[in-house]
């Protein structure tokens, strides 16, 4: 009798921080099983995808990690396929194809302005500390800095200024760009605005799911603690450094930039 995806992933769960030769078949199988199995409903899919991250972080050997890496696609896809009504529920959970909302720092949306693929939609900003006439007083050109001390709420000034809702969040990185000389000002307003925006993309890569850095060879677990001899590692003479390739460096760069969102 085939065992259902509940079993499956109960056993996984059971398994998956043990490394001894019975748990690691139990795993293997069970892997293999699941990977030919439907998928749950969306609520047991923030779960599901804590548990492959720590399979693909703790593989037993070459098998194991490439079945969980195709278990991963699969995973995406279904994701992918899913209604908009299932992501929404799942904002925040850093799955593929899901949006994710919070208050970023100014020079991290920054960054990501330059991605292409990520989309970026101003949400809110709470203004309970600060009113954005507050900043734009700083940043605005002579000529239309009187608007911000006519007492206009966002949306009038907006209106004055002729910024549409979707230009609003390039407007603003744009005008904090005018205080990069002050950063320390700069971050202080910015903080204090809070500003939330939504961060969405059509690439699987950008998810919580994906962001880890690849190596030629990976550590196989085959034991809870790794064995080695502390005090030869310590005396040991350190290797020169290994040289980055460009592809390396923004790869390493992406996965950084990436841990700080999800």
């Amino acid at each position: 009798m085939s065992k259902s995806f509940k079993a499956l992933f109960t056993i996984l769960k059971q398994t998956a921080n043990q490394f001894d030769d019975v748990a690691n078949d139990k795993k293997l199988k069970a892997l293999q099983l699941i990977h030919k199995t439907p998928l749950p409903a969306f609520k047991e899919w923030a779960e599901y995808q804590n548990l492959l991250l720590f399979l693909s972080a703790h593989p037993i050997n070459e098998a194991f990690a490439t079945l969980v890496n195709k278990e991963k696609e699969r995973f995406a896809k279904h994701i992918k396929k899913a209604s908009n009504a299932d992501k929404a529920k799942l904002q925040n959970s850093g799955l593929p194809y899901t949006t994710t909302l919070s208050s970023f720092s100014y020079d991290l949306l920054v960054a990501l302005n330059e991605k292409q693929d990520i989309k970026m939609l101003y949400d809110y900003s709470s203004e309970e500390e600060i009113m954005l006439n507050d900043v734009l007083q700083f940043t605005l050109p002579d000529m239309e800095k009187l608007l911000t001390s006519a007492g206009n709420v966002q949306e009038d000034l907006l209106s004055e200024l002729q910024v549409k809702e979707e230009q609003f969040l390039p407007f603003l990185l744009d005008q904090f760009s005018k205080l990069n000389h002050e950063p320390y000002i700069k971050d202080y307003f910015w903080n204090k605005l809070s500003v939330y925006v939504q961060l969405n993309s059509e690439q699987e890569k950008f998810s919580k799911l994906y962001n880890q850095l690849s190596f030629d060879t990976p550590y196989f677990h085959t034991d809870l603690l790794r064995s080695f001899d502390h005090v030869e590692l310590i005396n040991r003479e350190l290797p020169y450094f290994m040289n980055l390739s460009v592809a390396q460096q923004d790869e390493l760069i992406d996965v950084m930039r990436s841990a700080l969102i999800f």
